[in-house]
């Protein structure tokens, strides 16, 4: 049984609450909480007693019991501090941040220098994202209270994103000195000195928290980890039994223990351990975080990847999870997902991005200089510095930053500029990169690793006195490496140096097999066992002569084979094109990819691995038995050995021959190997250059790539500069690889090389028309066509280019001809489909793209034009399948990604869009078009700021983009704040139109723009003119159809706003029966149901009585808050809700099309009201609820109701709406009483009205429409800016004045200041877009005149 509360003596309760406080210490809260209850219960009012009510409820988890407690404190002492900070608490606590920011900010306006609140209130800042404003809180706490230990905590915590875990580090040491006996700061402080590797402070920090709280288990666990981060295993596993046996239920102890045991190697044991945390507490991120990582050391990547992601479920913000998810993710070769999430290593403790330049986003380089850091091992520098020739052939001006021991030796890198060690200041540079982060911006796949080789030189310097040492030597020479190299104070570091090394004895294997002088290349304190090598085995030991990675690599380049574990020299052998022999332990590097043999980053690599972790007897058999194999003569190198042997035996003439006719027959792979044989004989032989580059670029070289092919090509011209052919194949291939600069230059060099020769010419052109210059185009394919009519190619050129010039008459003759000489060319027919889609014969382009398809069922392009050409139907869900079948044959298809995002923004699914649309963007950074649909991607979803960057980035890549400005122009219309950004928008508009004359979505824009500034007769032509080319434009129908009703011209108006269902932003109605036009319903049900929103039910609900006239049995279905008020319609069959369940009737009409089918011209409006009313027995309460002090009572509403899933709408609202300070002057009218009819989040300003404004706020008591009629019976007007309310008022015939913004809703018509809709209705008008000030004014001037005629009229 619990223990009972200590019982007080008789007569001892004289001061309930102390008690009460005194019972909550002693740790019996639930006594105390009853106490209090008792207390609330005879004094409602008792602040201290809901003070500490909701202190207990907040401690123990009841949040919202806490909120509702301290709210009552504040009823009582609005100037209470305490109770203010505590109501923000547990307001943060419930998730109501923006309610707890309000809270927080009054608390301290209570009381200004009050540290707790002022750090609780940076916490909160910090859970949004206002990371600055949070650490200014945090340091103004502790500037009034510079002992304040939860302050130093709480600024630690603000450090730790920021990546800093020195300053967290100090921090933490300040709020321990601050509160010395607090347990969870001293554990919080070791574990972070653990994390910048001051061990041995950690474990007195970690012991001393112990000491203080030694039935903690959570601070046992804590040591245990400082143990194993010290090195200190076994002492950690005792630890975790001491934390077990205080709580067996600590999965936090068998999470740390399978870490420990993973840092053994002891695998088995680590899943043991974790699969019992997982069974204690499987909701906890870090314990799945824990048994994907041991999953992944068990090449388990499949279950690995699983248990990543659910780890990320649970926490998305884990750059644990997500750095190993890019391990586990490159292991498998997924170097498209693995790569962008192996940046998440930067965000790990004390990782740190180079910052000595900007960042290189992979953008083309251009000439200028890039600077690659070095980061982690020599290995990882060694393996990635393959990077800096590609990026010198890629336009860059190339310099090193790396580890001192390998300047040296990477200064002679090709395409290196300079090589500056680490202990040197770097260069100034343009840009800079880490080695690591390279294959993510160059976009490697597995198919694509660069793996040239030899991309690392040994020093001409230093190759002498090596080859002089070797000399004389007949025997197979083999290096040897048997350690790797612990790294001080790394525990993980020195955990996988363990596992990968072994000792010299352990290879005595080897000693066996004859004919081998094994040299060691074994450096560091393991090098020592050279000199007591196993017996039968000698070790010639030089490395005394090694100063650098330089001098090993002179000694590496003399020897035949490298036999070592996974250290740095297989990077360094594998670099040189060496034959290098690796072995491995069981939970292998990512980079070797899952115990594979073979390495696709170095081709003369081969790989021994543990069968079981630790076992390293199997692998250095297997070793032994191929090594043995190689010394007798047998196949045992792989590859490397197999070429070498191929080529002494190749006849060069007649072996090329052969190459060229497989070539011809098709078969490529055949082809490559016959050029490979070719070049043994001969490597300057530029025909078999040219043609294995030419295998490669059509995919048939097995052993290379797009990469590999430009390489040979590059090899074809240094060796033959005057081949004009050689450098138009080279052209092709920088082409194909979007290298569009260089192919440029290599077309260019043609046809100076020979300016008769007539594909270059093509070429050029292709690159032209793709760069949006199809003048050039056509001017360089007319040369094309003249210097060779029988090319297909040049034809087809020559059609494109002019399509693209809107010339589809010249576009279709010149596709005729080159079909004519090639019927099957799928290209060809592609640009006649274009050409036949241009001229608007949608049949023949869809024909001759199905032409292409039966012809080729796999062609990408075609399946994508096909899809656009049904995109451009509006046929979105149509096009899809299309776009999926593409993107299935061509996953790196930018064109195609950027239709699939059009569909899907099309189909109002705008984050998949965006998705696409970033993935075409990825692959094709220079690509604009994605660029600006991503923006209207962003714009659809209400994120202005961005759109319009996106935009900008699209003008930039293509200045003549007329699409990007007229969307730039439309989204700063949109949210245009006054006359300025009109005009801003109007230029870019127009900017569009002067690129592009008649381009339909710039000349809607600016219509809409001229509609936005009353220039109708501007807006109506470009409407017209827009409806005129294509008749089946909903959006210009629609848009149309505003003009018409603005200016009066209902009866066309109403027509056109028929087209509001087809433009895709309001649902189109599911109402049973067919839609009624306005026959003579003779008795038939009619369901009348609302659209959009309250306002236009409100104002449209008037023609109900006149269905019910022409003979309707007429149902209406409503928003649910307007039911109770449109119930007192009489005539009505029921009234609905429009979101439950609708009668079955005969017929429907949506409200808004109640207008056409009654044919309402301005003259006919069904002006009488009121046609609502109001429960008389409902006013007269209200009116009991008022003061009746004979003031004049005038309803205010000065906001809209914003809707968050509607972008458009609430830019409308945001133009509509304005504060109640900016009705400050209606104060000044008079002796007038103003009640609030504002509801929402506006309604808060009510509290703090305007000086001099009288204001009540009665609108807690509303619950719908029924309750806000009922209410404004008892005012004498309504002001409002135009939301539903000035309908409510229109419709009950009260006096209603409305504040309408310049660019008023159509129903206002053109700045008329009375309507023909509510003869009680006087509006007042923005005078320019945004401009309020005047319009109040004139309102409150108008108001003081009214006020005055009341008093001088009173009836």
């Amino acid at each position: 049984m619990p223990p009972m509360p200590p019982s007080l003596p008789a007569g001892a309760i004289v001061h309930p609450i102390a008690d009460a406080i005194r019972l909550q210490r002693s740790g019996h809260p639930d006594a105390a909480e009853t106490l209090l209850r008792n207390i609330l219960s005879v004094d409602g009012s008792n602040e201290e007693a809901w003070l500490r009510l909701g202190g207990i409820a907040l401690g123990d988890g009841r949040n919202r019991l806490a909120a509702r407690c301290f709210a009552r404190v504040m009823l009582f002492a609005p100037d209470r501090a305490q109770a203010m900070h505590n109501l923000a608490e547990a307001l943060r606590m419930t998730g109501r941040k923006a309610q707890a920011t309000l809270a927080f900010t009054r608390a301290l306006r209570l009381r200004p220098a009050y540290p707790k609140a002022l750090a609780a209130f940076g916490l909160m800042m910090k859970d949004t994202g206002n990371g600055r404003t949070a650490r200014h809180l945090a340091a103004r706490a502790l500037i009034l209270d510079p002992a304040f230990a939860t302050g130093w905590r709480n600024l630690a915590t603000m450090f730790q994103p920021m990546n800093q875990p020195d300053t967290v580090a100090r921090l933490l040491r300040r709020a321990a000195l601050s509160d010395p006996g607090d347990t969870g700061l001293l554990a919080a402080y070791g574990i972070a000195l653990c994390e910048i590797k001051e061990t041995r402070l950690a474990l007195d920090a970690l012991r001393q928290a112990v000491a203080l709280a030694p039935g903690l288990a959570n601070t046992m666990n804590h040591l245990a980890f400082g143990l194993m981060q010290a090195g200190d295993l076994e002492g950690a596993l005792r630890t975790t039994r001491r934390c077990r046996r205080i709580d067996p239920m600590a999965a936090e102890a068998d999470a740390q223990d399978s870490l420990t045991w993973m840092m053994k190697g002891e695998f088995a044991r680590g899943g043991g351990a974790i699969r019992r945390a997982l069974i204690l507490d499987p909701g906890s991120p870090g314990i799945l975080i824990n048994l994907a990582l041991l999953l992944h050391a068990r090449n388990q990547g499949g279950e690995s990847i699983r248990w990543n992601r659910r780890a990320l479920r649970l926490d998305p913000d884990s750059t644990v999870a997500r750095f190993n998810l890019s391990m586990t993710l490159l292991q498998r070769g997924d170097f498209a997902r693995g790569w962008a999430l192996y940046e998440a290593r930067w965000s790990m403790w004390g990782a740190g991005y180079p910052h000595h330049a900007p960042a290189w986003d992979g953008t083309p380089l251009n000439g200028r200089s890039i600077l690659l850091t070095a980061e982690q091992g020599h290995g990882d520098t060694l393996h990635f510095v393959r990077y800096a020739t590609l990026l010198a052939e890629r336009g860059g001006r190339v310099f090193l930053h790396v580890q001192p021991l390998l300047k040296r030796l990477l200064a002679n890198t090709p395409g290196v500029t300079a090589a500056h060690g680490m202990d040197e200041e770097p260069p100034a540079c343009d840009l800079c990169a880490p080695l690591l982060s390279l294959p993510r911006l160059v976009g490697t796949r597995l198919d694509s690793i660069p793996d040239a080789m030899p991309y690392l030189r040994a020093s001409e310097g230093d190759r002498p006195s090596w080859r002089e040492r070797l000399a004389g030597e007949r025997r197979l020479k083999v290096g040897l490496v048997w350690a790797g190299e612990p790294r001080k104070g790394d525990l993980k570091a020195n955990s996988v140096d363990r596992r990968r090394s072994l000792t010299l004895d352990a290879l005595a294997p080897l000693a066996a097999i004859p004919n081998i002088a094994f040299y060691s290349l074994q450096i560091g304190e393991a090098g020592a066992q050279a000199k007591a090598p196993p017996a039968g085995m000698e070790v010639i030991d030089w490395t005394g002569h090694i100063r650098d990675f330089a001098d090993t690599a002179a000694f590496i380049d003399e020897l035949d084979l490298v036999v070592t574990v996974d250290t740095s020299v297989c990077h360094l052998a594998g670099g040189l094109g060496k034959p290098v022999w690796v072995l491995s332990r069981f939970d292998a590097c990512w980079r070797w990819l899952g115990h594979r043999e073979d390495s696709p980053w170095y081709p003369t690599m081969r790989l021994f691995y543990q069968e079981e972790p630790g076992a390293w007897e199997a692998p250095i058999t297997r070793l032994a038995a191929a090594l043995a194999k190689r010394v007798s003569g047998g196949d045992d190198s792989g590859t490397g050995t197999r070429r070498v042997a191929e080529h002494a035996s190749d006849l060069p003439g007649a072996g090329l021959a052969a190459a060229v006719a497989a070539h011809r027959s098709g078969r490529l792979t055949e082809a490559a190997a016959g050029y490979r044989r070719a070049l043994a004989a001969d490597p300057a032989k530029g025909d078999a250059l040219h043609l294995l580059g030419l295998t490669g670029l059509a995919g048939g070289d097995q052993g290379g790539s797009r990469d590999g092919a430009e390489r040979w090509l590059g090899r074809a011209v240094a060796v033959e500069p005057g081949r004009a052919v050689f450098r138009n194949s080279l052209g092709e291939c920088q082409r194909s690889a979007d290298r569009v600069e260089a192919a440029g230059r290599s077309y260019r060099q043609a046809v100076a090389l020979d300016p008769a020769y007539a594909e270059p010419w093509v070429n050029l052109a292709k690159l032209s028309v793709a760069a949006g210059r199809p003048g050039d185009g056509d001017r360089q394919a007319r040369r094309g066509v003249r210097l060779s009519p029988l090319l297909p190619d040049a034809w087809r050129t020559l059609g494109h280019a002019a399509l693209e010039r809107g010339e589809a008459g010249l576009a279709g003759r010149a596709g005729r001809r080159g079909l004519a000489l090639r019927p099957t060319d799928g290209e060809a027919l592609g640009h006649a489909a274009r050409s036949a889609g241009q001229r608007g014969d949608r049949e023949l382009a869809e024909r001759l793209l199905g032409r292409v398809l039966r012809l080729d069922p796999e062609a990408v392009q075609a399946w994508r034009e096909r899809a656009d050409l049904t995109l451009k139907g509006g046929a979105h869900a149509k096009a899809l399948p299309m776009l999926q079948r593409a993107l299935a044959l061509a996953p790196d298809f930018p064109e195609a990604l950027n239709n699939l995002g059009g569909a899907l923004l099309g189909l109002r699914r705008q984050e998949e869009a965006g998705r696409h649309y970033r993935r075409a963007i990825q692959l094709r950074p220079g690509y604009p078009d994605p660029w600006n649909n991503a923006g209207s991607a962003l714009q659809e979803r209400g994120d202005t700021a961005m759109a319009l960057d996106h935009y900008r980035r699209a003008v930039a890549l293509s200045p003549a983009h007329p699409a990007a400005y007229a969307n730039m122009g439309e989204t700063i219309r949109s949210s245009a704040s006054g006359l300025a950004d009109f005009r801003v928008a109007e230029a870019l508009c127009r900017r569009a139109l002067t690129l592009v004359p008649g381009h339909g979505a710039a000349l809607n824009a600016l219509s809409v723009l001229c509609l936005d500034l009353r220039r109708l007769e501007e807006a109506e032509a470009g409407f017209r003119t827009l409806i005129e080319r294509n008749p089946e434009s909903a959006q210009a129908g629609f848009n149309l159809s505003l003009v018409l009703l603005t200016s009066g011209r209902l009866r066309e108006g109403w027509e056109h706003y028929e087209e509001r269902w087809r433009i895709g932003e309001i649902p189109v109605p599911k109402a049973p029966g067919r839609l009624w036009t306005g026959e003579p319903l003779e008795g038939r049900s009619i369901l009348l149901h609302a659209e959009q929103g309250h306002g236009d039910t409100l104002q449209f609900v008037r023609y109900a009585p006149m269905v019910a006239e022409r003979g309707g049995r007429v149902h209406l279905a409503v928003h649910n808050g307007l039911r109770r008020l449109m119930e007192r319609i009489p005539g009505l069959e029921g009234v609905y809700d429009l979101y439950g369940r609708l009668p079955a009737t005969e017929v429907h009409c949506p409200l808004l099309s109640l207008p056409r089918a009654f044919e309402t011209e301005l003259g006919s409006i069904p002006a009488a009201v009121p046609y609502l009313n109001s429960d008389p027995a409902e006013v007269e309460r209200w009116r009991a609820r008022l003061p009746a002090d004979g003031r004049f009572k005038v309803g205010l509403v000065w906001s809209g109701d914003p809707r968050p899933h509607s972008p458009k709408a609430n830019a409308v609202d945001r133009r509509r709406s304005l504060t109640l300070a900016a009705l400050a002057p209606l104060a000044a009218a008079g002796d007038i009483l103003f009640v609030s009819l504002q509801k929402g989040t506006p309604a808060a300003q009510a509290k703090e009205p305007p000086p001099g404004m009288a204001l009540i706020d009665p609108m807690d008591a509303v619950t719908d429409f029924a309750d806000t009629a009922a209410l404004m019976r008892c005012l004498d007007l309504i002001v409002t800016v135009d939301t539903s309310v000035a309908h409510l008022a229109g419709g009950l015939g009260l006096p209603v004045w409305v504040l309408s913004r310049f660019n008023g809703c159509w129903r206002w018509l053109d700045h008329r200041t009375d309507s023909p809709w509510y003869p009680t209705l006087r509006l007042f008008h923005q005078p320019a877009p945004g401009d309020w000030e005047p319009a109040v004014a004139q309102l409150a001037g108008a108001l003081a005149e009214w006020l005055r005629s009341r008093a001088a009229h009173p009836f």
